[in-house]
């Protein structure tokens, strides 16, 4: 019941939010959004003075700015300075990578490697108890 009172209130948020400019989406109580420097700050500022009438703040260390062109980030000093947002090469999003191709080549390096090693448990598994 707590889950679908919270899902109302981020409906709503949502609907308040919409932008033809701006693209976003939710997933669960994760907010994610893509446009351009000036659209997104806005958004970004809707979001935070919208987002108190539904219970719904930017949760520090956990919110992203992410840009392939290292001038957009001087738009979001103000926010970044107060902790609001953290620039990161990139992040994960879903279980997924987002971000520029250094990050996703490196998390999908690391992923496999991660895979690599659960097949060789595996085999080695297989060898010792064949069926």
């Amino acid at each position: 019941m707590l889950t679908t009172v919270y899902d109302l209130r981020i409906s709503a948020l949502s609907d308040e939010l919409k932008s033809d400019i701006l693209r976003h989406i939710w997933q669960c109580d994760g907010l994610a959004a893509a446009g351009k420097p000036a659209e997104f700050r806005a958004w970004l500022q809707k979001v935070r003075t919208n987002g108190l009438g539904h219970r719904y703040k930017l949760n520090k260390g956990k919110s992203y700015e992410l840009s392939r062109n290292p001038e957009d980030l001087k738009t979001f000093k103000n926010v970044v300075d107060a902790g609001m947002l953290t620039i990161a090469e990139g992040t994960r999003y879903l279980g997924g990578p987002l971000g520029g191709t250094k990050f996703c080549k490196k998390f999908m390096d690391e992923r496999m490697a991660e895979l690599n090693t659960k097949i060789r448990k595996l085999t080695r598994l297989a060898q010792a108890s064949p069926h």
